[in-house]
């Protein structure tokens, strides 16, 4: 019975590791997920980056479209007065109205290029068209104006990509991943120093840097997760290639990590090659949660490595491991807060803005294609024969169904009265009832040109056929 007892200890003894003893491999998981997040911070070239937003074909299309207007439409962006001052916003019953509140500055830079015969000349070029004869102006300015709404809108989907992505750029990433990872932005693998390890204002030791159960890590990048966690962090251990077999897994840190670049490059040089492809935040996210998936946490403290007895510094009873103090809720906290987990976080956030717009802009980039390869076309043919604007009802390609619903309104007018309260022209001699009542040409190109009219309750309409920007 005594013998058997002595064997049952044995055994015991046997599978526990020994006093200060991490045994080979035990972070080789935690490792793996530590290469990933710095691979990440490495693949520069894969950062995706912002494109670029393309208004600048949208604004050919729209001088474009005002050099179709009438003088009429564009003599309210005239200059004025002494001081030959165009007007900085609509003026008469247009004034209080937003959406040409919106879009005046627009339509100004548009009068303005009319007003320079070489800018129109310059757009027509790069279209490769000729340029519309004056009397056959109003027919193409309806016959373009569904592909101008078209591209309107594509127009508006980038200003609100624009805003969606705010200072999200490439730049930005890489300057946050940098921070997560190296401990700084602009840092790199090879000229990370032990400054960037500790969020102390010097570099420390093991023994502070890596924690304690009654003492947090104050790892403050992912290579200090890996220095703890990979490293020989104390002589007094049986420590060695707790992650993979290499010499500097054996090797002994030197007080403050002073030797931390014979250390560092050679540790990540075992890690597994990241497969070329585009860095996402899914990438990151995942990456980051496949890391946590290996903290190991109880009611007064959690871990990341192997943890033994008391503290994570490599010392007699300790562990290779970076420790967080406090309960569960508490050690999470800590470790979200960090500046590794916070700025990887915020990379993916980033990245997750730019992938958005990219998509978003790529979408509408393609329809102000379009939109210009339809309006080309429609300059470079013919306009349908015996249609002169003005004198008869235009084609229903050439016009909307709205505009001739209006024309079949004011027919139907017999009186002065009702007719001009449906917004038509009365051209009879004098007030007598009478088929006098026809639709008002100027408010058509007006609606033509400044939007959709308005909606039914008097409202502005909120898309635009001729100058249907968004923009400011």
């Amino acid at each position: 019975m005594q013998l058997a007892s002595l064997l049952l200890l044995a055994l015991v003894l046997a599978a526990s590791p020994a006093a200060g003893n991490v045994a080979k491999g035990s972070n080789a998981a935690v490792y793996k997920h530590l290469c990933k997040l710095i691979q990440i911070a490495e693949a520069t070239i894969d950062i995706p980056d912002a494109l670029p937003d393309t208004s600048g074909s949208y604004d050919n299309l729209q001088i474009l479209n005002a050099s179709l207007s009438s003088e009429e439409w564009r003599q309210q962006f005239a200059k004025k007065g002494e001081n030959q001052q165009r007007p900085d916003k609509p003026e008469g019953e247009r004034g209080s109205d937003q959406a040409w509140t919106d879009r005046w500055q627009a339509w100004l830079k548009e009068a303005e290029a009319v007003e320079k015969d070489a800018d129109v000349k310059d757009i027509y070029k790069i279209l490769t068209a000729e340029p519309t004869p004056h009397s056959l102006r109003k027919t193409r300015l309806r016959q373009v104006a569904p592909a101008m709404e078209a591209a309107a809108a594509a127009a508006n989907q980038i200003k609100q990509a624009l805003q969606g992505k705010g200072n999200a750029d490439k730049a930005a990433a890489m300057a946050q991943l940098q921070t997560a990872v190296f401990g700084a932005a602009g840092k790199t693998l090879s000229t990370a120093t032990a400054a960037e390890l500790t969020t102390h204002s010097a570099p420390q030791a093991p023994n502070p840097l890596c924690g304690s159960t009654g003492t947090s890590s104050k790892a403050k990048s992912v290579i200090a997760l890996l220095m703890c966690i990979c490293s020989k962090t104390d002589s007094a251990s049986g420590i060695a290639d707790p992650c993979t077999t290499t010499s500097s897994s054996t090797t002994e840190v030197s007080g403050t990590f002073s030797n931390l670049q014979t250390l560092l490059p050679d540790l990540v040089k075992s890690c597994s090659p990241r497969a070329k492809r585009q860095v996402t935040a899914a990438e990151i996210l995942q990456s980051l949660d496949e890391l946590m998936s290996q903290t190991t946490a109880t009611t007064s403290y959690t871990t990341l490595g192997t943890f033994l007895t008391t503290n994570c510094y490599g010392h007699s009873q300790s562990g290779a491991c970076v420790v967080y103090s406090g309960n569960v809720a508490a050690a999470k906290q800590a470790i979200e807060e960090s500046s590794w987990y916070s700025n990887m976080k915020a990379a993916a956030n980033t990245i997750r803005k730019i992938d958005d717009y990219n998509r978003n802009v790529s979408t509408a980039a393609s329809t102000i294609e379009t939109a210009m390869h339809t309006i080309v076309g429609i300059l470079r043919t013919e306009p349908v024969e015996g249609y002169i604007a003005g004198t008869q009802t235009p084609p229903t390609s050439a016009g909307t169904e709205e505009t001739k619903g209006k024309e079949e309104t004011c027919l139907k007018q017999t009186s002065k009265t009702t007719c001009t309260q449906h917004g038509c022209k009365w051209d009879g001699q004098d007030d007598k009832d009478g088929k006098h009542c026809k639709l008002n040409a100027t408010k058509v190109e007006q609606a033509t040109q400044a939007g959709a009219g308005e909606k039914k309750d008097g409202a502005a309409a909120t898309r635009c056929a001729k100058h249907g920007t968004d923009k400011a």
